[in-house]
């Protein structure tokens, strides 16, 4: 089986418009053997000002941001992953990455006649650690 761990950042939160990605990253690994296929990282020029707060968070700069991936692009990629998925998972993915990855998915692939259907899993919810712990077991069981 192959998960699809996928970790947007973004401008802000979904209660704070905007709520545009900035980046994402992305791991597709098989389990149960954690053997990872795939890893790809990168910036996504949302085209809006980035408050302070989240360059800050993130020790991004705007210059950076401006020079990553169109949004469609981001998501070809996204979409690309997804394919080769039989599930995602996400640390809080039901109320932040799910909802964003969603959200991308129809403003740009919607209308292409391409489909996808594929189970999330949110740690968050469907976890049985909490974040800290469930983190540090993944990163037992692939050797750091």
């Amino acid at each position: 089986m192959l998960i699809l761990g996928l970790d947007y950042e973004t401008t802000g939160s979904p209660d704070k418009p905007p709520f545009l990605p900035t980046e994402l990253g992305m791991i597709l690994m098989e389990v149960p053997s954690y053997r990872i296929i795939r890893t790809q990282s990168f910036l996504i020029n949302p085209e809006v000002p980035v408050d302070q707060f989240i360059l800050d968070l993130t020790h991004l700069t705007q210059e950076q941001i401006n020079q990553g991936l169109p949004r469609s692009e981001a998501v070809e990629r996204l979409f690309t992953a997804l394919f080769h998925a039989d599930a995602v998972l996400t640390w809080n993915g039901d109320e932040f990455d799910r909802l964003l990855a969603l959200h991308e998915i129809h403003q740009f692939i919607d209308g292409t006649n391409r489909s996808f259907s594929i189970p999330w899993i949110d740690l968050k919810i469907d976890g049985k650690f909490s974040h800290k712990l469930e983190l540090t077991h993944a990163a037992a069981d692939l050797g750091y």
